[in-house]
């Protein structure tokens, strides 16, 4: 064999001969690109040298976006360079020096500085409690989400409005979407006790807000409706891209640490329900609220999932009039429905008391440190098609599927021929295992046509043998139901009895036990 070099279009290239064939083989350039155009996906911000129809990260199509990014931007920083915020140490000793959760107080109070968690107080004690009880706290950086007409914007008019009457500091609200003009003719029809003290601006460029934030410093409380809308000339993208909103929520973020500004970014959902970014801004902020309530019911629901600074459960419920959202004081009032408040004073035709409707039971939900009594109703009936319809409205249809299994294995009750429709009363949405029982209970209700008796709350897990698990914070919820005039509590065996009240407590262990003791005649069921 013999060995040659020759040159195939200008690349240099190895030639073995051989007595049968020539086989010419071409050197591999290991060479990288050196554009700094990049496609970028806007849902995940998964990015590319080439434009793609689908994004292989989130499956998403035609999702790519074209983003330039001069070399300038990747040049190492410096220590110099780096901007003094929050997330560096500002002392001139540099990084070397480590405080303590005691040492640093006494610099604190050496220095007599504000305290770290200085909190603005609200007038409205049910969007106190979701913060955490107190106010909001100063440098905190909160995300209010939901659908589109839920009451966003209404709601950040109003906290902002609160802080002004409980204190003369100064709040700016900032729209992206509307003129001022818009913005002061739906101000005035809120109708909100000194709103006219409000400060507005019509700006979606990130850096100018920033710079008029400095110029018009100190300000308390800062409100961006919304965060999809602002964008930074330093990133490519169009505004609402993964790329923008992470770094407009940096910046904002930084500048209210330094400042001691308290801000609240509104957000828009996707079509799964969850904020737009996806999840970049959650991990950014330190308080997430979505705002949950049906487009044409008025009621509203303030749900807290993430807060650094208190309970991640609680829950405000709200009320929408004329003049914005006000607060209900007594929720379980609101999801339980006439029949349902603990004595029912009127008599039916065998003349007994305490006979409810088919269907209906009572349950006490916790969110957070709070106590709600809830109402959940079942139908049942014989279905006329070979797969029975199953659907849950604010109760989780798996959950559904698990109860109707059990009580159709251990009790023989033969759900798989009926349609099963279960209702949670007011729009409201139980997350948690503890209203099993009640559910069960309305669907065997539903199923013999037996009514519920009206002066008892159902508390406890279903196991998939059919025995009742017991539920956390259960005296906290016997209270509640004693307040609200109900006699009789179906929970399972408890190892500490609640002190301090006179209602009856029935334990049982399985859910037949339950049954018998919560319905007001023996179930059967009846063959067609």
């Amino acid at each position: 064999m013999l060995l040659s070099f020759v040159s195939v279009f200008g690349f240099p290239t190895r030639v073995f001969h051989c007595k049968r064939k020539k086989v010419v083989t071409r050197r591999v350039w290991n060479c990288k690109a050196t554009s700094d155009s990049k496609y970028s996906c806007r849902n995940c911000d998964y990015q590319t040298l080439k434009w793609l129809g689908r994004c292989p990260r989130c499956q998403e199509w035609d999702s790519f976006d074209f983003v330039y990014q001069p070399s300038s931007l990747h040049k190492k920083a410096t220590i110099d360079s780096t901007p003094r915020g929050w997330r560096r140490n500002n002392t001139s000793e540099g990084s070397d020096v480590l405080y303590s959760v005691e040492s640093y107080s006494q610099v604190v109070e050496e220095q007599e500085s504000q305290h770290m968690e200085k909190r603005l107080e609200l007038t409205s004690q049910e969007l106190s409690r979701v913060f955490g009880g107190g106010g909001i706290v100063s440098g905190s950086v909160v995300l209010i989400g939901g659908d589109p007409g839920v009451g966003k914007s209404t709601l950040a008019v109003q906290i902002a409005a609160e802080i002004l009457a409980n204190s003369d500091s100064k709040v700016l609200y900032v729209s992206g979407e509307e003129s001022i003009p818009q913005l002061v003719g739906r101000i005035k029809r809120l109708k909100i006790t000194r709103s006219d003290k409000l400060n507005i601006l019509s700006e979606s460029n990130v850096d100018r807000l920033i710079a008029t934030l400095r110029v018009h410093s100190p300000i308390a409380v800062v409100v961006i409706d919304s965060i999809q809308t602002c964008f930074s000339e330093e990133v490519a993208s169009g505004p609402g891209t993964v790329s923008q909103i992470r770094e407009c929520a940096a910046k904002l973020t930084q500048v209210a640490k330094e400042n001691n500004v308290a801000t609240f970014l509104i957000g828009h959902v996707t079509k799964s329900g969850d904020i737009a970014g996806p999840k970049v801004l959650e991990h950014i902020v330190d308080t997430v609220l979505y705002l949950e309530g049906e487009r044409f019911s008025r009621h509203r629901i303030l749900r807290c999932v993430k807060n650094r600074f208190g309970s991640t459960s609680e829950v405000a419920v709200l009320e929408m009039t004329e003049s914005g959202l006000s607060q209900v004081v007594d929720p379980s009032q609101l999801f339980l429905s006439q029949h349902r408040h603990g004595r029912n004073t009127s008599s039916d035709e065998d003349g007994k008391n305490n006979l409810g409707l088919e269907g209906s039971a009572v349950v006490a939900t916790m969110e957070g440190t709070r106590a709600i009594l809830v109402e959940i109703q079942a139908l049942a009936f014989r279905s006329s098609f070979p797969q029975p319809r199953r659907t849950a409205n604010g109760f989780d249809l798996s959950r559904l599927y698990v109860l109707l299994a059990v009580l159709s294995k251990r009790l023989n009750y033969p759900f798989q021929t009926h349609d099963v429709y279960l209702n949670v009363v007011g729009g409201y949405r139980i997350q948690e295992p503890g209203a099993d029982l009640a559910a069960a209970l309305c669907l065997v209700s539903s199923l013999c046509e037996v009514r519920v008796r009206t002066d008892t709350v159902f508390l406890g897990e279903i196991g998939l043998c059919g025995e009742l698990r017991s539920c956390w914070n259960l005296e906290r919820r016997v209270l509640e139901a004693e307040k609200l005039g109900f006699r009789r509590v179906v929970c399972p065996p408890l190892s500490v009895m609640p002190n301090k009240t006179n209602i009856e407590i029935i334990p049982c262990a399985v859910v037949q036990d339950a049954l018998k003791a919560g319905l007001c005649s023996e179930p059967i069921v009846k063959r067609n």
